[in-house]
């Protein structure tokens, strides 16, 4: 007697929903399939194991057993090994955009300008093959952190692309100061925010971790350059500040002679390494979702 019997379908289950807590900043939009956007390569892996699925579901799939034994059972094991990828893929999506909601990225960021992106593969390429990173970090005679000579390309693509404020989507997420308000980077009670000349508070995005700090960072320099962009840039990794605090926190020189509050350089310095240990955290798992893609 034969048994006419028909192998497993597979089910193509949608990405799950992240559960982490509300937050008034839009989460990341559905990841589009496009290299180089906010975990478009995720976005392209898990597509390309769609068309697997409805392939392998579209195939001759009825069998009659037990003379078609070997080609029911190479089918459901082809079902096995296809989900099993499926859900490896779907898991590394998740992740990704967990990682990057985390960073409290604007909903509708996509991919960084071309111009970053061939700038930073080109400085990345440059960077020596048996590069070490220094241990002690290096710092400048009067205690700035340096980044390595090596580096030193990719620094500048990175303070390229620090934002100015002109983009709506890279702002810090804390309301501006007032105008009027004191400065906290300058000591003494005199120093106030000026305005600008329609009014608004003189204010511009200053990074908490700054470029070269982040090159310090384990794992950052194994990043594609987008997800270095997405990370200088995040809304997690700016705080508001006047010019002048900006130039007192890059040199001791100008914060001794513009009278720079050393309290305030502490607490931003402070809030950079905590967003840069953060990074080196997380960068593990970020980096095994763009390795589960490749």
């Amino acid at each position: 007697m034969s048994l006419a019997v028909a192998g497993a379908l597979l089910i193509t289950l949608a990405p799950a929903t992240t559960s982490a807590a509300p937050t008034p900043t839009p989460p990341l939009q559905k990841p589009v399939p496009v290299a180089g956007t906010p975990c478009g390569e995720h976005a392209i892996a898990v597509a390309a194991v769609k068309r697997e699925v409805d392939a392998h579901n579209s195939a001759p799939h009825v069998f009659v057993l037990p003379a078609q034994q070997a080609a029911s059972d190479r089918y459901n094991r082809e079902k096995t090994e296809i989900g099993k990828r499926q859900d490896i893929l779907i898991k590394a999506l998740n992740d990704c955009v967990d990682f990057l909601n985390a960073l409290d990225l604007p909903g509708d960021v996509r991919r960084p300008p071309d111009d970053f992106m061939s700038r930073a593969a080109a400085a990345i390429e440059a960077i020596p093959a048996n590069y070490v990173e220094p241990k002690p970090a290096l710092r400048t005679p009067d205690g700035i952190l340096a980044p390595p000579r090596e580096l030193l390309p990719l620094l500048g693509v990175l303070q390229a692309a620090i934002p100015d404020g002109s983009n709506p989507s890279q702002l810090p997420k804390a309301e501006k100061p007032w105008v009027g308000s004191l400065d906290p980077s300058i000591s003494g009670a005199n120093e106030t925010v000026p305005a600008n000349a329609d009014g608004s508070p003189a204010v511009v995005p200053m990074l908490n971790a700054t470029p070269t700090r982040l090159l310090y960072v384990d794992g950052f320099l194994k990043l594609p350059p987008q997800y270095m962009y997405f990370i200088l840039t995040a809304r997690a990794n700016l705080a508001w500040a006047t010019p002048q605090g900006v130039l007192i926190r890059s040199s001791s020189v100008i914060a001794g002679l513009s009278g720079g509050s050393q309290s305030w350089i502490d607490r931003a310095d402070a809030n950079g390494d905590y967003f840069a240990t953060a990074m080196g955290n997380a960068l593990p798992g970020l980096q095994a979702t763009l390795d589960a893609v490749r």
